[in-house]
């Protein structure tokens, strides 16, 4: 993480804390993705977190949201939050927040309880990033299920490759926007993923 520009000192924890010694695997999309993507990624979550997995994915919306869905309905759910361990952002993911402690997940952040989310946008960008960048570092590698060429999904993945992590991308149709973020990646090397198959073996 030092080479990313953020080395939290202390990590918080709510939860099962024992996914941490589970493989970890992140999730990343858009937040904004078709019906299909958000079905792509619950189905991810859920195949790799009934194989063991821990599903590291931030507590956003769309693909990542989906993605940590799936892995709770396996016990394998284990949230970043861009907010402290005692605060919800965005507030659309209190419902699942509650259902990620009820039901054996995992919220964690390098941020100090009652720590909301910064006010100015750049403020709240790098806060995003830095998020981000923990979860590549937190896992062994970034799945990359539905994202355009230069997005948030795409720099984690890159990201992660620096850390020398693996890269796995969901291929799609070669007409939508939410695909060119995986096609990238796989010709710049990353591992092409059909299904949790593909990543463990």
């Amino acid at each position: 993480l030092i080479q990313s520009g953020f080395a939290p000192l202390v990590l918080w924890l709510r939860g099962n804390a024992e996914l941490l010694q589970r493989r970890i695997i992140s999730a990343a999309g858009t937040e904004q993705p078709s019906d299909k993507a958000q079905e792509n990624a619950r189905e991810f979550g859920e195949a790799l977190a009934y194989q063991g997995a821990a599903v590291a994915a931030m507590l956003t919306s769309g693909v990542e949201a989906a993605a940590l869905e799936g892995a709770l309905r396996a016990g394998g759910a284990l949230a970043v939050l861009a907010v402290g361990p005692d605060r919800v952002y965005p507030a659309s993911a209190l419902n699942l927040q509650r259902k990620i402690l009820a039901e054996g997940g995992l919220l964690l952040s390098a941020y100090p309880p009652g720590d909301g989310i910064p006010a100015s946008g750049s403020e709240r960008e790098a806060r995003l990033n830095e998020v981000s960048a923990l979860c590549a570092a937190l896992s062994e590698g970034v799945l990359v299920i539905a994202a355009e060429r230069c997005s948030p999904a795409v720099r984690r993945a890159r990201l992660a490759a620096d850390f020398g992590r693996e890269v796995w991308a969901v291929p799609g149709d070669i007409h939508s926007s939410e695909s060119g973020g995986p096609h990238q990646l796989i010709r710049e090397g990353a591992k092409l993923a059909e299904s949790a198959a593909d990543i463990f073996s």
